[in-house]
């Protein structure tokens, strides 16, 4: 790929591969793999989605979320299939990003855990402050204790 301006919504079901410059101004989605070696760049306007709604959407490589919104739909708690998840095999950064989670007719129960998105490495320093913003959408609902958790290969980050 050379360069490629996402500026709508770009469906990933299969191997994308950007040895280029992939620029996300709309929506990247799907239940493909991003084989990342270019230069990615997720702007402010830029969601990922992963899957269908849910689903798993595969990053080789390092991916930042930039100043950009990950979009996670949790419907269950099967990872994958009931629950978004971005596994990214590299360094993961999320300095300036933004967390919408999509319920859905979902009813979380008490203490249920998330993992949503994976990540080779995520160094402190690309954590945002504090953490993500958060946002839940859909319908109103009472907000119990769930946590919604990075898993990392290095160690672990709790929210």
């Amino acid at each position: 790929m050379g360069t490629l301006d996402n500026n709508g919504t770009l469906t990933n079901n299969n191997i994308l591969t950007n040895n280029g410059t992939l620029t996300n101004n709309g929506t990247l989605k799907g239940t493909g793999t991003l084989t990342q070696s270019g230069t990615f760049t997720n702007n402010s306007t830029g969601i990922i989605a992963p899957g269908a709604s849910p689903g798993k959407f595969t990053v080789t490589g390092a991916m930042g979320l930039g100043s950009g919104t990950y979009q996670c739909d949790i419907n269950g708690t099967v990872q994958g299939t009931n629950y978004d998840w971005l596994a990214i095999s590299g360094t993961g950064t999320l300095t300036n990003a933004k967390l919408i989670v999509e319920w859905g007719g979902y009813s979380p129960a008490d203490g249920e855990e998330y993992t949503i998105l994976t990540s080779g490495s995520l160094p402190p320093s690309s954590l945002p402050s504090p953490y993500l913003t958060w946002r839940a959408c859909g319908s109103p609902r009472v907000m119990q204790t769930i946590r919604l958790r990075l898993l990392l290969s290095a160690y672990h980050t709790h929210f």
